[in-house]
């Protein structure tokens, strides 16, 4: 499904059923923002698919494959992918710590308010993705990412280590696996349902 041929869509659909889903971008950084709460992986799972769908579907497995086809913008994984192997890479940006950047950049790019504008999951990840690199979200997002190299300056190391001080991204340690494991499954990158019933075993 093509952003530029197709009506976005405000529905998915579960075996012959056309169910309606939570489609903008507020109720998306929603179900993103859950990654980094304090439950398990199985109740961080059922509340985004009940933000996703308000009912829970009685197909599960059906409807998070719906939801995360949803999520990454209308792609399907190919057949027989298999999760990443490898140590995680550690994200450049935060919806949530890095709201306020994210805003800006949305305001003064787009002349769009997020606070007050409602947009598609879709139309926000394709305007996320196309932001100028001489906002300072982007800034931030280079400078998080970026290796201090011996061969750098000593103004370039001293600027990009005060950036990564100054914009580092927290998140409790006990989390980080929990949350690393989800986000590929989200990314997809994994398998979403060993994650969310992984306390059942």
């Amino acid at each position: 499904m093509s952003l530029l041929t197709s009506p976005l869509p405000k529905t998915v659909v579960l075996g012959v059923e056309e169910i309606p889903v939570a489609w903008d971008h507020r109720t998306m950084l929603q179900i993103n923002e859950l990654l980094s709460t304090e439950r398990s992986e199985e109740e961080k799972g059922m509340a985004m698919l009940t933000l996703f769908y308000g009912d829970l579907p009685k197909d599960i497995e059906a409807a998070t494959e719906a939801m995360l086809w949803f999520f990454r913008g209308g792609t399907n994984l190919p057949d027989g992918s298999e999760p990443a192997e490898g140590k995680p890479i550690s994200p450049d940006f935060s919806y949530q710590q890095d709201a306020g950047l994210i805003y800006a950049a949305f305001l003064t790019q787009y002349q769009i308010d997020l606070t007050e504008d409602t947009l598609h999951w879709w139309q926000f990840r394709a305007l996320f993705d196309a932001l100028q690199t001489h906002h300072l979200f982007s800034e931030v997002r280079k400078c998080r990412s970026m290796k201090i190299q011996k061969e750098m300056s000593p103004e370039q190391k001293q600027y990009y280590r005060h950036m990564k001080q100054r914009y580092a991204l927290f998140r409790p340690a006990q989390e980080q696996s929990a949350v690393d494991a989800i986000t590929a499954a989200l990314l997809g990158d994994g398998d979403v349902m060993g994650v969310l019933h992984a306390e059942e075993n």
